[in-house]
């Protein structure tokens, strides 16, 4: 059985392009070519299954006012649920969560 890798987050996770003339396919969303997770993929080998569960505007856990369930904290168990068995669950920290603090629980 190969070992199972899932990658739960944000739009880095989800291979999110911001400027289509940076993706190779054009698009909105890097190819299986340029995400980490298929290049993580590539170099472990099919000895391994790695997983994408990104999602962009993931939070880590702050609740999105607008859209339902944008916080890992509120899907995690049931991503991991429904994932399982995992051998190894990488989270990527959400890269700009801290825009949603108050700016005086950042200082």
């Amino acid at each position: 059985m190969k070992k199972h890798i899932l990658c739960l987050g944000d739009s880095n996770t989800h291979g999110y392009c911001a400027d289509p003339a940076d993706c190779a396919d054009h698009g909105i969303r890097f190819n299986e070519d340029e995400r980490w997770t298929c290049r993580l993929q590539t170099a472990l080998g099919s000895e391994y299954l790695v997983t994408e569960e990104g999602l962009s505007g993931r939070t880590t856990v702050f609740v999105d006012p607008i859209h339902e369930s944008m916080d890992a904290l509120s899907v995690a168990y049931a991503l991991l649920k429904s994932h399982e068995v995992i051998d190894l669950l990488i989270i990527m920290p959400v890269s700009y969560t801290h825009l949603t603090l108050p700016t005086k629980r950042i200082v």
